[in-house]
């Protein structure tokens, strides 16, 4: 997506009750859009935008009311129209505002300004999946996938290139097998896409396993304690500290909307609910989870004042294949979100990768060190 000036002022039809004041909006378009005339913005960090653009309105469109300023889109989808509303502009004359537009004729998108280079962990299927397709819908440039099991990466992969073609956005994808448990692969993967991408501004630590201890912390096998530790925690630090490294030398990612520099990198690491609450069976996924949540304040704190930035997610009971593939483990959930949960239902991955995307983002460019909480309104109860 990209930020672009419009000139609204003779090309639009008489008939249409406007000011005849030169407008200016602010508006984000995709480039290629049939009758809209655009100049070719190009999708590099250091520009700062804005070419001028003319939109050569059509019969298409049906009226036209500006207001002096507003700031924000808000769409309204109708059967004949797309009403935008309250966008921002910039005009000495007082009007109305609406815009109302046929559609099809130009596309606007409330995206999490994330145009850089984005590595996901856990990519493969649930949560992990759901940020890749995330991203590539608010319009990253490239991906980096990295999973166990070369053919669901695979697949992974081929879905977000359909949804790339059908989005008319083009978004490379790379797909990189990966234990993140084995830190000399971390290391090498890591550097391997700041190579192929030519640098690397976020980072979505969500691979991590799950287990129940029967009988509880008393009961809980060392080999289980250690490979959810392994996964969960360090794995979780393997990635950071690579991506780190390699964030902290490369100049600040600009903003897609408005060009202000944002950050020189901004990781996201995966806790839980169980960050902050106990339960029962659950022994070491929830010592790894609160670790989370310390790793991340006390990176965040590390490098806030060097543009990097660094947040966790702490989902709610959500449907994925981790949480759904154990008896136990969905049994737990189920009663869990029945008698504990306020929205009364579980969580999407859909859901827990908005709140990804938007740490991600530009959106959040003054956030760090923080927990977001995405789970139904348990952990206010």
């Amino acid at each position: 997506m990209y930020l672009a000036s419009v000139d609204i002022h003779s090309r639009l039809p008489r008939a249409l009750a406007i000011s005849r004041s030169f407008v200016s909006l602010h508006i984000l378009v995709d480039l290629g859009i049939t009758r809209c005339q655009l100049g070719k913005f190009p999708r590099q960090p250091h520009i700062s935008l804005l070419s001028t653009c003319e939109l050569a309105v059509q019969e298409a469109v049906q009226t036209v009311y500006l207001s002096s300023h507003f700031h924000g889109i808000v769409l309204t989808f109708t059967n004949n129209s797309i009403l935008f509303s309250t966008f921002e502009v910039h005009t000495g004359t007082t009007l109305i505002p609406t815009f109302y537009v046929a559609p099809g004729l130009i596309h606007i998108s409330l995206a999490m300004d994330v145009p850089g280079i984005a590595l996901i962990t856990g990519a493969a299927s649930g949560i992990g999946r759901a940020c890749a397709k995330t991203f590539t819908r608010d319009g990253a440039s490239g991906i980096a996938l990295i999973d166990l099991n070369p053919q669901a990466l695979a697949a992974v992969k081929a879905e977000i290139e359909e949804q790339s073609r059908k989005q008319g956005k083009p978004c490379r994808v790379e797909t990189y097998p990966t234990d993140i448990s084995d830190e000399n692969r971390v290391n090498q993967v890591v550097q391997q896409v700041a190579a192929t991408f030519g640098r690397l501004d976020y980072v979505v630590n969500a691979a991590g396993i799950a287990m129940k201890h029967t009988g509880g912390a008393a009961f809980c096998e060392t080999a289980d304690w250690e490979r959810i530790l392994n996964i969960n925690l360090t794995g979780t630090f393997f990635v950071l500290r690579a991506a780190a490294q390699i964030m902290l030398k490369q100049e600040p990612l600009r903003s897609s909307y408005d060009g202000r520099p944002l950050q020189r990198g901004s990781i996201v690491n995966f806790s839980s609910i169980q960050g902050v609450a106990g339960i029962a069976w659950s022994t070491a996924y929830t010592a790894t989870k609160h670790a989370v949540i310390g790793l991340t304040r006390t990176a965040s704190e590390d490098y806030a004042k060097d543009g990097l930035r660094i947040n966790a997610i702490c989902p709610g009971y959500t449907e994925t294949p981790l949480t759904t593939k154990s008896p136990q483990i969905l049994a737990a959930m189920k009663d869990k979100v029945a008698n504990a949960v306020p929205m009364e239902r579980m969580g999407q991955p859909e859901e827990i990768a908005d709140g990804v995307v938007y740490l991600s983002g530009g959106r959040a460019s003054f956030v760090t060190g923080t927990a977001l909480f995405v789970d139904g309104g348990y952990t206010q109860r």
